[in-house]
């Protein structure tokens, strides 16, 4: 946990403009941006609370609702929010695009525990169960300092 902190803080240092979203919100000009932690940090009764009361602030305010959080899995988690209150977008990443692209998804069929890569929501866009959600490649890379048939990115949104 200090070690944690630790980093948030130096990340945070960087510029006035960076603040981590760890189940806290900010809201950007007509937009409520929240973060949740990762999927496996996270329980279910902690998270669906949480992000029904922003999709409730969103609705009552006439605010755009996304949703930050490391893993697409989370939205394992938020199926029974009401659809009312659900993010406008989910925003992750955890995937890297498919790090290391391998035949037939293999990478998340063997390697991986996730649910969501295993079904072939890997990278980009889609619509879950009425969550639209984007999934960034990111720049980094776990276990092995490589790629292979994924590029890194800086996903940029437009909140107008």
């Amino acid at each position: 946990p200090e070690l944690r902190r630790t980093y948030i803080r130096e990340l945070e240092a960087l510029s006035p403009n960076v603040q981590v979203l760890d189940g806290d919100y900010i809201i950007y000009r007509k937009v409520l941006i929240g973060g949740l932690n990762d999927f496996h940090a996270c329980t279910k009764e902690a998270v669906v609370p949480l992000v029904e009361k922003w999709g409730q602030q969103a609705a009552e305010y006439g605010l755009s609702f996304i949703l930050a959080t490391h893993n697409a899995d989370m939205l394992l988690h938020l199926e029974s929010v009401d659809s009312s209150h659900r993010p406008h977008l989910t925003v992750c990443g955890h995937t890297h695009g498919g790090q290391i692209h391998a035949p037939f998804n293999l990478e998340f069929k063997v390697l991986k525990k996730d649910r969501l890569p295993k079904e072939g929501y890997i990278y980009g866009s889609y619509d879950y169960k009425g969550f639209p959600l984007y999934i960034t490649s990111g720049l980094g890379c776990s276990l092995l300092p490589i790629r292979f048939g994924s590029y890194g990115e800086i996903a940029i949104f437009h909140l107008c």
